[in-house]
This record gives structure tokens, sequence and C-alpha cells, in this order.
């Protein structure tokens, strides 16, 4: 009978003990990947083992250090560290570290005998280098602008790229609820590029995303007289700015839920013509509530 893999979980000072369900998690995947023998828990060790391995998880579970103690050929040492994202569920970060093990220890050399446990002492995490992952969003937002009620829809896709910082894209197109008593009525299309930052509130369960964004934006504004029925547009060019923060909260692995609320500024006034007089239909700036979802890859 082949021997397990005998894994040993270690928790920072700084972070809860692990619920044994997160555990038992770990070693499930790592049995699934590791093949005969399978993982076993340091705690239910046999005599002889196929491997050892030590997982220390960082405070609140932020990341993990995965090191092979034994058996280790010719000096060699195995071990691999990884940071988890503040969105990532701590069941799945769990699951991930028990790959990670099955991993480290299939590509360890076989050729050599299983050898008799030895408890080591805890090994303190070290740095880690955070993956790089892709988001996308998508919502639904609703704005005051020029004394009216607007509504609209986005489209995003946010790049991880150095530690909580990322690049951000979206497109976005908003128009008035309906025509004002003068017939008037506006709509804005947008695209916009830029960057921000995340910072977690609450591990597992709250993330704040602050967004910064240059954007080119086409304006446009529409009127039907009510006397007349005459009809004319006009548009315009603009380019400005948005900003925006959301309160991010997780529902599945890479699936999350967003509130918050965004800034879109273009420097200028639109107006049409009333019957000779100046109106205006798209003002200067306007504020928005969105809601949506995000999927992570």
């Amino acid at each position: 009978m082949a021997a397990p893999i005998v894994v040993e979980v270690v928790q920072s000072a700084s972070s809860a003990s692990p619920d044994p369900a997160l555990s038992e998690a770990l070693i499930d995947s790592c049995s699934a990947a590791a093949g005969p023998g399978g993982c076993v828990l340091d705690a239910q060790r046999p005599l002889e083992a196929r491997a050892r391995v030590v997982v220390t998880f960082s405070s609140a579970d932020a990341g993990a250090r995965v090191e092979v103690l034994a058996p280790i050929a010719g000096g060699e040492q195995r071990s691999r560290e990884v940071a988890f994202r503040g969105g990532d569920p701590r069941l799945e970060r769990f699951r991930a570290a028990g790959l990670i093990v099955a991993g480290l220890v299939s590509g360890a050399p076989q050729s050599e005998p299983p050898e008799r446990l030895s408890t080591p002492a805890p090994r303190a995490p070290g740095p880690s280098e955070t993956p790089r992952r892709v988001g996308v969003r998508l919502q639904a937002q609703s704005g005051w602008n020029a004394a009216r009620p607007w509504g609209g829809a986005a489209i995003g896709a946010e790049f991880d790229v150095v530690g909580p910082a990322f690049l951000a894209l979206s497109g976005s197109y908003d128009q008035t609820w309906t025509r004002d008593p003068m017939g008037i009525a506006g709509r804005r299309t947008a695209i916009g590029a830029g960057g921000g930052i995340a910072a977690p509130l609450i591990a597992d369960r709250l993330e704040l995303r602050v967004r910064l964004a240059l954007e080119l934006q086409e304006l446009r504004a529409s009127i039907v007289q009510p006397s007349t029925r005459r009809e004319d547009e006009g548009s315009r060019t603009a380019t400005g700015f948005e900003t925006s923060i959301d309160l991010v909260m997780p529902i599945a692995a890479g699936l999350s839920g967003f509130c918050g609320g965004r800034f879109d500024w273009w420097g200028g006034t639109t107006t049409v013509r009333v019957q000779a007089v100046p109106a205006e239909t798209i003002g200067a700036w306007m504020a928005s509530i969105a809601v949506g979802l995000s999927v992570r890859f």
C-alpha cells in the first residue's frame, strides 16, 4: 500500500486557528491530486510517509508557504509561496494549498525510500508574489445630471499589476429616463482607461476598490417640440474623467457582487435652442449609484 503525504497546517501568531472543515478541504484537494496513498493530516500520521509537508498560512490567511521537509534529495529543498487576493473565499485558499502540496511532492524524486517522520519547527512565511488575475465587471447605474435623472449600464475589465494596484478599462451608456416638458432628451456614450487600488476591509467578506480613469465621450441631445412635433438633435465629443468607489462582497469562487458610487465630469454643458431660446440639456457632470457583478479569472 502506498504511503501517504503527511501535511501539517501551521497558523501564524496573528491568525485565527483554521476550522477543521478547512483543513479537511485541504486534505481532500491534496488527495485528489496526489494519487495512491493520498494525503493525511499530521495528527493522523503513520510511521512511514511518502513525504512530510508543512503548510504555513500568514495572518488572516492572506498567503501560504508550502515546504516539503522529507524526503529531500541531495540537499534540495522544495517549497512554494503564494499570496491570495482579498476577494478569494477562505475555503478556496485551503483547497489551492492542497493542490500545491500534491504538485511539489509529485515533482520530488521518487527513487528514495520513505523517511520516518520527525516533528519540525514551524517555518515563518516569507515574501511572496501576488498572482495576476483579470476581472470583468457588469453594472447598472442611475445618476443625476442637469436636474434630471439618468439611467444606464457599463462593462469593464480590470487587470492586476503590482500588489493592490490594477489597470481598468470601461465602456458605458447613459440616457435620460424620459423627455422633459420641452421634449428634450439626452444620451451619453463613453469609453475610459485608468487604474485603481483594492483594499480588503473584512477578510474574505468585504473589499474596497477605488478607480480613476480618463474618458472620451459622445454627448447627444435631441428634441421633439410638443407643439409642432418638429425634431432636431446635435452632438459633441468631450474628454473628462470618471472616479468610482465600490464595496465588493464575494458570492462564490470568482464571483462577487458590488455596489458603489461614481462621478463623471466632462468640462462643459450641452445646449439646444427651443423657440430661439438656449436650453441646457446635458450638464457638465453626473453623479451616479451603481450595482453589479464581477467575475475574476
